[in-house]
């Protein structure tokens, strides 16, 4: 697997997991930089039904990445197994997390109808998530009206997501929400994860307070805190490196010790180019 889709996958699993439930539940996903090739007298959707019966911290997820790549090839209906995990009251969180990042470059707007269903009411919170997380990537007005209407669902859970997913469209009043979630004392730490990694980069200006509180906050993990940093770095203002300087006092992470001192000196450089 090539360095860009590691990075990739780095930035994405932490949603992706944020979309089907508590990370609680499954450790993190391990991103293996080179994945044992699907052998070519193998079952790709049994090997991937292997894989999905693991513990989402020790699942080879480019492995079963490859295993859809090659059940795509031969058709659409070759993926229909994975939809049924995801709809399956028996399959494990991992699995339906698993589903989800499997599915997420194979969505079409065919599906619209079954991701609606699974996003009722009657469905648990780790496929409601799920599914509305997959019904995000159709560009249908159903799905937008209903990723609104989850806006204000009554679990908490089920309508932070909505936030999320609308995030990662720049929207207006996601970003509102987002802020206000930021804000309030009783946000969970896995949840500002989420903030910080779906928060559009073009809004990261009038919004410097979420990443600067976000570089500085080491319950926070440390991809969310990475891309925080080096948002800063690139946006960052002279207050910013007064901000910085006072976390790298306290910082206990030597690697993160460097990067907040490089956002700094990446600041102070544009600030200077910038005086007449």
């Amino acid at each position: 697997m090539n360095f860009r889709w590691c990075i990739i996958l780095n930035i994405l699993l932490p949603l992706l997991l944020s979309a089907c439930g508590s990370r609680d539940e499954a450790g993190a996903p391990q991103v293996l930089d080179a994945p044992q090739s699907v052998q070519s007298t193998s079952d790709p959707l049994q090997q991937w039904l292997d894989i999905s019966k693991g513990e989402l911290n020790t699942m080879n997820i480019p492995l079963a990445l490859q295993c859809v790549q090659q059940l795509a090839a031969q058709g659409t209906d070759s993926i229909e197994p994975i939809f049924k995990v995801l709809d399956s009251a028996e399959s494990s969180p991992s699995a339906k997390i698993l589903a989800v990042i499997s599915l997420t470059g194979h969505i079409q707007p065919s599906h619209l109808e079954r991701l609606l269903a699974l996003t009722q009411t009657e469905r648990d919170q780790v496929t409601r998530g799920c599914a509305l997380n997959l019904l995000g990537l159709i560009n249908d007005p159903a799905a937008e009206e209903r990723i609104r209407a989850l806006l204000t669902d009554p679990d908490p859970h089920v309508s932070k997501e909505a936030v999320l997913v609308l995030l990662r469209r720049n929207d207006d009043t996601a970003v509102q929400r987002a802020c206000a979630l930021w804000k309030d004392p009783a946000t969970e730490s896995k949840d500002r994860d989420e903030i910080v990694l779906a928060f559009p980069t073009s809004r990261a200006l009038d919004n410097l307070f979420i990443y600067e509180e976000a570089a500085c906050n080491a319950s926070l993990d440390y991809t969310a805190r990475h891309h925080a940093v080096n948002i800063l770095g690139m946006l960052g203002t002279a207050d910013t490196v007064s901000k910085l300087a006072a976390c790298i006092e306290k910082e206990e992470m030597p690697q993160m010790r460097s990067l907040m001192e490089a956002a700094q000196k990446a600041i102070l450089a544009r600030e200077q180019s910038s005086t007449p």
